[in-house]
């Protein structure tokens, strides 16, 4: 005999409470992907890894994510290169140097404000409009311009292999080092915004 259908909710309803009991949850009241679940943490499901405003953590990843994933992380990290910057899975790009996050990824040209607060506890000086950009280009601090269209930065000498890498990272510079075909840097360069400069004459 088929049982009556209020008894067949009342069965439906009773698994769903086990189940909660047991840890399992629907599917739509899973988390984020991108989530804060301390002050100065992200983490990220896809990885999974935690961040904090040093890149990623090992320690944090143990304590969100578990030993596993711990144990996975610290592999990468052995065969990784040092990185000023990570990207979360949503394309949020983070800066450790600038202690920024940026919505737009490697473009960086959109502050992802909420990302930033969460990891660096505060947005840096240039969301407030004074980053002395030029046409799109960033002065990070006296003496250099960066070029996010390239992802190079130059100083008095020109392009400037460590500080590319500082504020792009090293991915940025091995990319900058192919372009070269080991070639010394030119003395003449376009920035992407149009301006040639000469360091010969110390213009631009």
């Amino acid at each position: 005999m088929q049982p009556r259908p209020s008894t067949r909710i009342g069965l439906a309803s009773a698994g769903l409470i086990a189940g909660s009991l047991l840890g399992w949850a629907p599917s739509a009241q899973a988390q984020p992907a991108i989530s804060s679940p301390a002050a100065g943490v992200i983490c990220d499901q896809a990885g999974p890894t935690c961040y904090d405003r040093q890149g990623p953590s090992i320690g944090l990843t143990q304590t969100y994510f578990g030993v596993i994933a711990a144990n996975r992380l610290t592999a990468e990290l052995r065969d990784r290169p040092t990185s000023n910057d990570f990207r979360l899975s949503n394309g949020t790009v983070c800066e450790l140097m600038r202690s920024a996050c940026w919505s737009d990824g490697w473009q960086r040209a959109q502050l992802n404000t909420t990302v930033t607060q969460q990891l660096f506890g505060a947005l840096p000086p240039s969301a407030s409009g004074a980053s002395g950009g030029l046409q799109g280009l960033q002065t990070p601090r006296a003496g250099v311009v960066c070029d996010p269209g390239g992802q190079i930065c130059y100083d008095q000498a020109g392009l400037s292999m460590g500080i590319t890498r500082e504020y792009f990272g090293a991915y940025a510079e091995q990319a900058a080092l192919r372009n070269l075909g080991g070639q010394a840097p030119p003395r003449q360069f376009k920035l992407s915004n149009g301006s040639a400069c000469d360091l010969t004459a110390r213009t631009c």
